[in-house]
């Protein structure tokens, strides 16, 4: 048992270093709850990742906040965001990348695209990097 303990945690150390270094970019949301976003619209969203902290661009406004990976997991916590008056259908897409970045259990890098999944692995979010 102690074996298994040691191998499963050399996993996940050696998954989230590598996945973590890989993160740590400018990320451009390309679709949201499966609708691609149109990028006539005035910012694209994005998520910007450093070692514990994730910034951005919901389309209208910034944001900022923390956030924690353990294996395949990943959450965000403590995020906020500046509150100028967006018009729609910009404040529509800001309200859905908020509760998205809330439903985000797991993460995947494949193909050099970043998927947000939520806790049934459904894709919730499809980025490219910038």
């Amino acid at each position: 048992m102690k074996k298994l303990f040691v191998l499963f945690f050399l996993f996940c150390f050696s998954f989230s270093f590598s996945q973590k270094k890989a993160l740590l970019t400018t990320w451009i949301v390309m679709e949201l709850n499966e609708q691609s976003l149109d990028t006539n619209y005035l910012s694209q969203p994005y998520l910007t990742f450093d070692k514990h902290k994730v910034t951005g661009n919901t389309s209208c406004n910034r944001f900022f906040g923390n956030y924690k990976i353990h294996c395949k997991r990943l959450t965000f916590d403590e995020v906020a965001s500046t509150k100028m008056l967006c018009p729609e259908p910009i404040n529509a897409i800001e309200r859905n990348f908020l509760q998205a970045l809330s439903e985000v259990y797991y993460w995947k890098i494949k193909e050099k695209k970043l998927y947000f999944l939520d806790e049934k692995s459904n894709c919730i979010m499809k980025l490219k990097e910038k």
